[in-house]
């Protein structure tokens, strides 16, 4: 019964020394920020009614396909961190 008794004890200590751990680990990573970079605005000129069919971000950089308001297709490539166009793509 004694060993019972010390068994209960050791693992309610354990258990507490779990959750402090835990809670140590969140304030943690609150206090270092999880926001990362900020937010930049990109313009990118595209003529009114043009559609993003799909965004694919990529090493600092976002990929989109354009549908054009004359129904063509083109490709462009953002940079990230200045949000400027790299590159565009016309099929």
């Amino acid at each position: 019964m004694a060993a019972l008794k010390v068994l209960v004890i050791v693992m309610g200590v354990a258990i507490v020394g779990m959750v402090a751990l835990i809670g140590i680990t969140i304030a943690k990573r609150f206090a270092a920020g999880g926001a990362g970079a900020p937010a930049v605005e990109a313009v990118l000129g595209l003529p009114p009614g043009t559609v993003i069919l799909s965004a694919v971000p990529a090493d600092g950089q976002l990929a989109l396909t354009l549908r054009l308001p004359d129904g063509s297709t083109r490709a462009a490539v953002v940079d990230l961190a200045s949000g400027r166009t790299v590159a565009t793509v016309r099929p």
